[in-house]
């Protein structure tokens, strides 16, 4: 579902890239881990901003995504020269100079982020901001349904089998 509407949300707002970070974790080791899942432009290579991205992993509060998730609203840098962007010199070798991140909520709490990226420096739009926002919730809820999904299998399927457990009915007793 991320990198359909990574792709869709690329599209439809004309940024060249997307990418989806991941809130997960235990405690103290809760961070911003890096998916694969990726849209880029036909065209565009993103390969060295991929390998810089792959090994940048971000607490609450640390790089875009770690500011998206320490907010829980999205996060704009305008010019990637001018804004402090941890991963600047594979992004703007990639072809990339500014960014949003946005978050993807159960609740209040944040559970993936979603950073879109453009080639030129772009002042915040905040119709954009405010549309981004409202699919970034869509996508936060249909998280949560899969999660719902997934607990409800695991409590009809046994744990050690997988296997779907029996029924038991009650009966009345005469």
């Amino acid at each position: 579902v991320l990198k359909s509407a990574l792709e869709y949300m690329c599209q439809f707002t004309g940024w060249s890239a997307g990418h989806a970070y991941i809130v997960a974790g235990d405690g103290p080791t809760l961070r911003m881990w890096p998916s694969n899942i990726w849209y880029g432009a036909p065209g565009l290579d993103l390969s060295e901003f991929q390998t810089a991205t792959a090994g940048a992993v971000f607490a609450e509060g640390e790089g875009l995504p770690g500011r998206v998730w320490a907010s829980a609203a999205p996060v704009w840098l305008d010019d990637f020269v001018t804004s402090g962007f941890a991963r600047r010199e594979a992004a703007l070798r990639s072809g990339l100079r500014a960014g949003f991140g946005v978050p993807l909520l159960i609740g209040p709490d944040v559970v993936a982020a979603l950073e879109f990226f453009g080639p030129n420096p772009m002042p915040e739009d905040p119709a954009l901001t405010r549309m981004i926002r409202q699919a970034g919730t869509q996508l936060g809820r249909v998280i949560e349904r899969d999660r719902a999904n997934d607990r409800m299998h695991d409590a009809l399927h046994d744990a050690l089998t997988g296997l779907p457990n029996r029924p038991h009915f009650l009966r009345e007793v005469d």
